[in-house]
């Protein structure tokens, strides 16, 4: 009984962490993201590799600033390093980490490092008010 109760509370811990840590990121399918883009709507997509400590800091960074109101305004997209290789080409995103910023289909920054939350907040600062 102990064990099922354990395995229990595993499984669901595991499903409510992921389901609050990542709640304001979108899985990247182009679809979605033209969608996006037709509504005009403010945009991060973030190139991502489980394996890049730089895509790891910037997952630490967001998490510690993703409640505050500018991000409220904002879809955020995470695409897959290693598996998007068209959007690799179109956008000429040469390494993981890279975060582009877009007004609809307009980009308006990237950035391949962020070291820490206020050059983020300075970063994303960039969109229009």
């Amino acid at each position: 009984m102990k064990f099922l109760t354990f395995t229990v509370f595993a499984v669901l811990s595991i499903f409510t962490t992921s389901a609050f840590a990542d709640y304001t990121k979108v899985p990247y399918t182009k679809e979605a993201f033209e969608k996006s883009q037709e509504k005009n709507e403010k945009i991060m997509l973030q190139v991502y590799a489980s394996w890049c400590p730089v895509c790891k800091n910037e997952d630490k960074v967001f998490n510690n600033v993703k409640g505050e109101e500018i991000f409220k305004k904002v879809t955020y997209f995470q695409a897959n390093f290693d598996t998007e290789a068209q959007l690799k080409k179109d956008f000429k995103v040469v390494n993981p980490g890279t975060i582009i910023l877009f007004e609809g289909k307009k980009e308006i920054a990237r950035t391949s490092q962020m070291p820490t939350e206020a050059d983020f907040k300075r970063f994303v600062s960039q969109f229009s008010k």
